[in-house]
């Protein structure tokens, strides 16, 4: 403890080096690196110790600084920088699919880092304004908040992107175990809670460490506690075509593409035994491919298989289309008006669903991405029935909302069959980012995933969280095992957001009675006693 003390009195000394990080240039600096440092929390290094240690450099920053202006200037580039880095896999898209020039699509990318750091910064001067002068209670309780009420901001303004939450990055460790108690949403608060009392820590102010020791032990301590029980074990076939995206929707492609996966999934037609193509890999509408489905739904069913596939719906009476998931072999005869299908609730911004199409399409290739012109499925659908057990179909960009998933879960849920299209990212970061997320769902709800894409990463996915088998991406291959299935609910499942928004109100009260004690004398002798 002397120790601590002196290298704590050595660290506050140096007033020229605090003089240099809280100029302009020296907030520029650190931030970036703080940013880039950040993203190191995401897939493929997935290191949430780099992540919690970023957040540490931001809040005891914050803490340092003599007005909001330095506030929001740090939050913003911090920001700005991980998820410029993180969402670096976005220039491909565009560069590769949508056709723009390098330059246009970088300047884009910073664009919307920026306006996803936006709300972060806004809410953060909203958090100082609230402490007045105790700029403890900003740092312990107010900033915790704020950045939560962002993290709402940023999953649902304009549909909602909730890509970088910092609980996305907790797929290991303490922090991971709080996933079934309450969900990513509450692992964000408790990551920012204990990231600020470490950096008051930093300031000698010892009294908040015990604060962050508890929600580290408490987090250590209840790794491995299961809610959900496991009931059966279910033969799964997931079958990664690796079709081009650029060749995917090409009329002259779309029957071998087909043939394709069904001769990778031939062999693997055997009795009790689940098959999962991916999202769109029949590139047809039901209603013009009944012949087609026809021959499928026989064969796999003669077989006594099931065989869940990605396809496209359309409403003959509204003309509307959905990006769909149909069920085939469940019944000895097919028809369209009988057929087991889920259709996508939460679109693609600009990649499945165009705001504004009349005024954007014409503006060039990047607003006429194939199949954009989606519409969203029914908020309640019923889940597969496989085998007597029951599968929650997700698609996709679903898969980051973490209300869109739990909502849909019960105790008579089973396991998560989700389907993906990642070769929009080609070979950068992204589809290991988006599996990641994809292990936060698993472990909220302590259900097994099925995931099978077209490119890649298919995998399958434990109650625990934990990747247990996996297709390479790029390769075309399929991924025989056997997957246990659960039944029950986590506390997340049953309660939702409630623990949370109990956290947050308990932090809100708790942020008043820090800030009002901050110009107290009990807290001046409480300092006296900590600060000898």
């Amino acid at each position: 403890m002397i120790f601590i003390r002196k290298f704590l009195d050595n660290i506050n000394n140096l007033t020229v080096l605090k003089a240099f990080f809280i100029s302009k240039k020296g907030i520029i600096l650190s931030m970036f690196a703080a940013g880039f440092l950040a993203s190191f929390g995401f897939a493929p290094y997935s290191s949430f110790v780099a992540i919690l240690a970023a957040y540490f450099v931001l809040f005891l920053l914050c803490f340092n600084f003599d007005t909001k202006k330095q506030v929001f200037l740090a939050v913003l580039l911090f920001f700005t920088v991980q998820n410029a880095v993180t969402l670096y896999w976005l220039n491909f898209v565009m560069e590769d699919f949508g056709k723009l020039p390098i330059f246009a699509s970088l300047a884009i990318e910073i664009l919307f880092s920026f306006y996803l750091a936006l709300p972060y910064a806004i809410c953060a001067v909203i958090a100082f304004m609230l402490a007045k002068k105790a700029k403890t209670s900003a740092i312990a309780c107010f900033m915790p908040i704020s950045f939560c009420l962002a993290d709402f901001i940023v999953g649902y303004l304009f549909t909602g992107f909730p890509w970088m939450y910092i609980g996305n990055a907790m797929q290991t460790g303490p922090f991971s175990s709080y996933a079934p108690l309450i969900g990513v949403r509450g692992i964000n608060l408790l990551a920012y809670i204990f990231v600020g009392a470490l950096a008051l820590t930093a300031t000698r102010r010892f009294l908040y460490l015990p604060v962050a020791g508890i929600i580290f032990v408490f987090g250590i301590l209840t790794m491995g506690i299961r809610f959900t029980v496991d009931t059966c074990s279910l033969n799964v076939v997931l079958v990664q075509g690796n079709i081009k995206p650029e060749v995917k929707w090409d009329p002259q492609h779309v029957m071998p593409s087909i043939g394709k996966y069904w001769n990778l999934t031939e062999p693997y037609i055997k009795p009790n035994t689940l098959i999962v193509w991916s999202e769109s890999s029949i590139p047809l509408y039901i209603e013009e491919s009944g012949d087609l489905l026809n021959d499928l739904n026989t064969v796999v069913n003669s077989k006594s298989a099931r065989l869940i596939t990605g396809i496209q719906h359309i409403d003959l009476r509204t003309k509307e289309s959905f990006n769909s998931m149909i069920l085939l072999g469940d019944k000895p005869s097919f028809s369209i008006d009988n057929l087991a299908r889920y259709d996508k609730k939460h679109l693609v911004p600009f990649g499945e669903i165009v705001p504004f199409e009349k005024y954007l399409r014409p503006l060039g290739s990047i607003f006429n991405f194939p199949m954009s012109g989606f519409s969203k499925g029914e908020e309640q659908q019923d889940p597969f029935n496989v085998f007597s057990y029951n599968l929650l179909p997700v698609i996709c960009y679903e898969s980051i909302f973490p209300e869109l998933v739990r909502n849909e879960d019960s105790a008579e849920i089973n396991g998560i069959v989700m389907v993906s299209n990642d070769g929009w990212f080609g070979q950068t970061r992204g589809p290991l980012e988006h599996l990641a997320i994809a292990k936060i769902r698993a472990l909220e709800l302590q259900k097994p995933v099925l995931r099978s894409t077209n490119n890649g990463i298919t995998a399958i996915i434990d109650a625990k969280g934990t990747v247990s088998a996996s297709i390479p991406a790029n390769e075309a291959s399929v991924l025989s095992a056997q997957v246990t299935l659960t039944k029950g609910l986590t506390p997340y499942a049953r309660f939702g957001n409630i623990p949370f928004f109990i956290m947050l109100c308990i932090a809100f009260c708790c942020g008043f009675i820090v800030r009002n004690h901050h110009s107290s004398n009990l807290d001046e002798n409480l300092r006296s006693l900590i600060r000898p």
